[in-house]
């Protein structure tokens, strides 16, 4: 993965993915006559969305529609994902002890399920020499290992990316760094699978 450079400092920081909350009563409404706040109404908006952007960073938008773009990630998952983007400054690579290394990280920021990252040694020793007495059993345990670290790979690949998508307007300098570091993992991901697809094929017994 290329080298990702992220020097931006922690107090400049502070201004990205603060949530846009929304008023704790009342909804906008759609009436014959367009969208409408009705203070004394509950329930999900009807019409418009807070969008990133503007002079305050998170804004509504009347006259547009879809998801919340100030709510895509909260500020505690944001501030993870930059601090593993920070620290995967390090993997330089697409190598089995890069992709490893990114798995150990994500497990020591709490990004792995199941308590923790896994040792992928096996799968990549059956990648690199496949062993011509593996059994099936061997076999499925290798894949699903493979598989559930390219999967765990690519949903923090996709947290990063709604990160550096929450971080557009907001602080603009770190968005390239976050949206570098999740493509990055995202290669890695696909390496992994690409691994478990190869596995998957080798014969057993």
């Amino acid at each position: 993965m290329r080298r990702i450079l992220f020097s931006v400092c922690a107090a400049m920081l502070l201004a990205l993915c603060l949530p846009c909350d929304a008023a704790a009563e009342g909804r906008w409404k759609t009436s014959g006559e367009g969208c409408y706040w009705d203070q004394y109404d509950s329930g999900p908006n009807q019409c418009g969305r807070f969008k990133v952007g503007g002079e305050a960073g998170c804004y509504w938008e009347i006259n547009d529609a879809g998801p919340d773009q100030c709510s895509l990630i909260s500020e505690a998952d944001f501030w993870t994902i930059v601090a593993l983007v920070n620290d995967m400054s390090s993997i330089t690579g697409t190598s089995n002890e890069d992709i490893q290394a990114a798995y150990d990280l994500m497990g020591a920021y709490g990004l792995v399920g199941d308590g923790g990252s896994e040792d992928l040694t096996d799968v990549f020793e059956e990648y690199e020499n496949p062993s011509p007495s593996l059994t099936c059993g061997q076999k499925s345990d290798i894949v699903n290992k493979a598989t559930k670290a390219g999967l765990w790979m690519g949903g923090v690949a996709a947290a990063g990316g709604l990160a550096s998508i929450a971080a557009v307007g907001l602080f603009p300098p770190a968005t390239i760094p976050l949206a570098v570091g999740s493509a990055g993992l995202g290669l890695l991901a696909a390496g992994m699978g690409a691994i478990a697809g190869v596995v998957s094929g080798a014969s057993c017994t």
